[in-house]
């Protein structure tokens, strides 16, 4: 077992984010917020004979004692080792916050509950060692930590929306995703081996298609929901929102994709089944806060799917005491074309040009406007001795991510002067800088004209053939 630790000894890093470096995960897509940057933190590595006897950690905030461990380096990173002399005591308060209660303020031993490691008496009686008022400030200190600023990495953030297959290949991706448990389903336990799972979870976070995927068939017919997210998901967004005084509008309905989490491990089946601690979880299925920052985002980004028009998921519930109203023909938003979705257009025939509505999250290589040079990084040499535009924009919409080229004429009128030009001319290439990091301002939709053509390798690659801000007119190639 392991745990990342953070403390107020630990302050949020104020280095911008490095996009051109991943660690190994999956790189986070989209516009970026300006407080997502490293999140320094130590990890507490724990080792048991049986996981049984590993406290329980109830949400991400809880408080950790840790007595006789050793502190080491490992991969040049601080790391806390237990060994069969440490104790690890889990503290968390008696009362579960939820929306509408109130921030736990109590320094009395009985309103806290604990949860040790190994055989250790869990009485909290049995550890009058704790300091229940430095326990108190350090656990109302972190909730607002996780609710104001992000826990987890973004540079190893996925969403459901990317792991659509492309080309009929299946997608494997590790990273952290945030998302809310839609529904917790048992697999029935006359049907239960040892080879078969002990159960699901349905997980939805407001990306993707709008779709619900399928139950598994071991469980199809054990499973009477009819909505999918239902309608109980709907009512806790609206008490979250409502709660944290948020001012986006709780939604009637959702978009985006419902999809089957498999849970083997009967330890941690059990955790979640019998203690019910699963509300909104991430990938390492840690519960999280109502108000963490991580949620408030998937509800923010979910808000401007539903803005910008994306089509609502047939199967989700309604929120009590709303309808969903029939579109009037006459409104600006029906008069606008529906354009496909990347996800639908990589799966046309190739080669072929179609022509849809993105984000632009970040270019290859990676552009940095505070180097009046960065331009040379986009300009290469041809086999004919001249020098012409050679990068990439990585573009996103509400289905999937996708790499386009942008090459020849189509990057000098974007630009707005050639390659040559910015190679030979100092005030071009601060020119050329401002431009394109005006292109690359964050929240800005593109409607964009893309060519798909079958390389040489017989790799699939995606050429702009024109595209326009719909932000900003002036931009338009």
């Amino acid at each position: 077992m392991s745990m990342v630790l953070i403390d107020d000894t630990l302050p949020i890093s104020s280095e911008p984010q490095n996009q051109g470096q991943t660690g190994g995960c999956s790189p986070s897509s989209g516009p970026k917020d300006q407080k997502e940057v490293h999140v320094p933190s130590i990890t507490v590595v724990l080792f048991v004979k049986d996981k049984a006897l590993l406290p329980v950690i109830r949400s991400a905030g809880d408080i950790v004692l840790i007595k006789s461990a050793t502190l080491q380096s490992y991969n040049n990173e601080p790391q806390i080792l237990c060994n069969r002399r440490s104790s690890v005591v889990v503290i968390h308060p008696a009362q579960y916050r939820g929306p509408g209660v109130e921030l736990h303020d109590s320094a009395s031993s009985h309103d806290w509950k604990l949860s040790c490691s190994c055989h250790e008496d869990s009485a909290n009686a049995a550890h009058p060692h704790i300091d229940w008022q430095l326990t108190n400030s350090l656990w109302r200190w972190g909730q607002r930590r996780i609710s104001s600023d992000p826990t987890m990495s973004p540079h190893c953030k996925i969403s459901i929306g990317g792991l659509e297959p492309a080309e009929n290949v299946e997608v494997n991706v590790s990273g952290d995703l945030t998302a809310a448990v839609t529904a917790i389903i048992p697999v029935p336990y006359h049907l239960r081996r040892r080879d078969t799972p002990r159960g699901y979870l349905r997980l939805w976070d407001g990306s993707g298609p709008p779709r619900s995927d399928q139950l598994p068939p071991e469980i199809v017919g054990y499973n009477q929901a009819v909505e999918d997210p239902p309608e109980q998901v709907l009512v806790k967004i609206d008490k979250v929102l409502r709660s944290l005084s948020s001012n986006i509008v709780s939604p009637i309905t959702v978009t985006g994709r419902v999809i089957n989490v498999t849970i083997w491990e009967e330890e941690l089946w059990q955790l979640i089944n019998k203690e019910g601690i699963i509300q909104v979880g991430s990938s390492s299925l840690t519960p999280l806060p109502f108000d963490a920052y991580e949620v408030q985002q998937m509800l923010k980004d979910h808000d401007i799917r539903i803005k910008r028009g994306a089509t609502l998921n047939p199967s989700s519930g309604v929120l009590p005491g709303k309808a969903l109203l029939p579109m009037n023909k006459s409104t600006k938003q029906q008069q606008q074309p529906r354009f496909p979705l990347l996800g639908e257009c990589i799966h046309y025939a190739i080669p072929s040009t179609f022509t849809t509505q993105f984000h632009i999250s970040r270019t290859i290589p990676n552009f940095n406007p505070s180097f009046n040079n960065a331009m040379l990084n986009f300009c290469s040499k041809n086999r004919n001795g001249s020098v012409g535009y050679r990068f990439a924009f990585h573009i996103v919409d509400d289905s999937t991510e996708i790499d386009v080229l942008c090459l020849g004429a189509v990057a000098e009128k974007l630009i707005g002067t050639t390659a040559q030009t910015v190679v030979a001319s100092e005030t071009s290439r601060k020119k050329a800088v401002e431009t394109l990091n005006d292109i690359m301002t964050p929240g800005y939709l593109f409607e964009g004209e893309i060519r798909s053509v079958m390389g040489k390798d017989s790799k699939v690659y995606y050429i702009l053939k024109a595209m326009k801000c719909l932000q900003d007119d002036s931009c338009y190639i």
